[in-house]
Parts: C-alpha cells; structure tokens; sequence
C-alpha cells in the first residue's frame, strides 16, 4: 500500500485555507502526471514540530491529523488521480488538490541529509500574491465576502515564480527517521 502519513495537518484544508491563490489546473500544466511517489520522497520522515510520523511509499497519501488537546487522531486518503495530481519540476515536486474554487498547489522539495520541505502560500503577508503578479497574470474575485486569485502560468512563469521564493509558507520540515 502507498502512503504519505503527516501528523497534524489537514493537507488540503490547510492548503486551502491559507492559499488566498488557485491555479486553473494542476502545474507545471506542461508536465506529465505521475502515476506514484518518486523513488527520492519514499521513507519514513520524523515531524519533530508535533512529534508525528510521515510514511510515504508509491500511490495515495493518507494524512493524520492529531488534535495535541484530546489525542483525537482523523486521517484523510488522497489516492493520486484526476483530483490529486503530483508532477515534478526539476528536483522538486508540485502536489496539485482540486478544491472547490480551483486547484491548491504544494511544494515538496526533498532536501539533503533527509530532510522533505512542504511548502504552500503564504496568505497572512500576500507575499505569493505579489511575486506571482510580478511574474504572471492574475486574476481576482470576490466570493463570499473573500478575495480569491486565479493564475494559470506558463513553465516559464511558474519557473519564475519559484526562483524568486514562490510558495513561501513553510508547512512541515521532516526528517527521515532513523531505523529502529
């Protein structure tokens, strides 16, 4: 079985809630998809931040989520598939969830001496509004009350957009736990 186990995050209602910009459809939108987690994600990762346990392996990711107040442990399955889309870019990788108002997207950039970065949009400061309006279109829509961006970048625009520190927010920074 093919799993991606994060402790104490929601992945796509954290992505979503803090991701103030959607793309129109899973990116790089020139890449193909992959059919399972590559080779360098596969591991067990320690998140010391909450003390959970990420195991990834190819296919789905199932995410646990642990509420520090009542131990209450919930877990989500996102199986790769049209609504669940990884792609790579260069030596990292994009992990697209189709949300209500389009797609959210996350960086996953494995790093040396086990380390897997998961970034997303940092929403409180706008500072990816603002890099991705330096580099591509954007546009904008209030809905309920909210103000939402779109963008649907080109590689080029998308490449820009990471050189200059796109996807900001760090979400987790795991490390590969040792064998036991």
């Amino acid at each position: 079985m093919n799993l991606l186990r994060i402790p104490s995050l929601c992945l796509l209602a954290l992505a979503a809630a803090c991701t103030p910009l959607y793309f129109t459809q899973p990116q790089p939108a020139d890449a193909p998809a992959l059919e399972a987690f590559p080779e360098d994600l596969l591991g067990v990762y320690d998140d010391r931040q909450d003390g959970g346990r990420v195991r990834v392996a190819p296919g789905q990711a199932v995410l646990v989520m642990r509420d520090p107040e009542t131990g209450t442990v919930e877990e989500e399955v996102y199986a790769l598939s049209d609504s669940v889309v990884l792609k790579a870019i260069g030596t990292k990788y994009l992990f697209s969830l189709r949300a209500e108002q389009g797609w959210v997207v996350l960086l996953l950039e494995p790093r040396r001496r086990g380390r897997l970065l998961l970034r997303g949009m940092n929403a409180l400061q706008d500072r990816d509004i603002h890099l991705a309006k330096a580099v591509m279109r954007v546009d904008s829509a209030e809905l309920d009350g909210s103000q939402y961006y779109f963008a649907d970048p080109s590689r080029a625009e998308l490449d820009a957009f990471l050189r200059r520190g796109g996807f900001s927010q760090q979400q987790a920074d795991l490390r590969r736990a040792k064998e036991r």
